[in-house]
């Protein structure tokens, strides 16, 4: 019901979906290949159609584990640096507020 309901919405719309093309059976290429610039080129000079964007899915299957580990470890460090600034964050907005509060204090007593 929902896939049918977002069809029937999506119709009536004009998304990014419209202007979408899917290429298979492109050569294998490195990760230091300027892999979107060099397709970017290659739909330009077939087509002459400008091309506004490029997204490349990589084949990672021969290392997925390495890449699963890496990126939860990424992560981890992500979410420990924001747990750390909330942290700091909270005790400077309420080292403000005492310091304020002291000084509301001082004056009105």
């Amino acid at each position: 019901r929902q896939t049918v309901l977002f069809a029937h919405i999506d119709a009536g719309e004009v998304s990014m979906s419209d202007f979408l093309a899917i290429l298979e059976g492109l050569p294998q290429m490195k990760g230091h290949e300027e892999v979107e610039d060099i397709i970017k080129e290659k739909v330009l000079e077939a087509t002459g159609e400008g091309v506004a964007g490029v997204s490349v899915a990589w084949d990672f299957n021969s290392c997925a584990q390495q890449v699963e580990r890496t990126v939860a470890s990424e992560v981890g460090l992500v979410e420990d640096a924001v747990r750390a600034a909330a942290r700091t964050s909270v005790v400077a907005t309420l080292g403000w507020y005492s310091r304020l509060n002291d000084l509301l204090t001082r004056w009105l007593l």
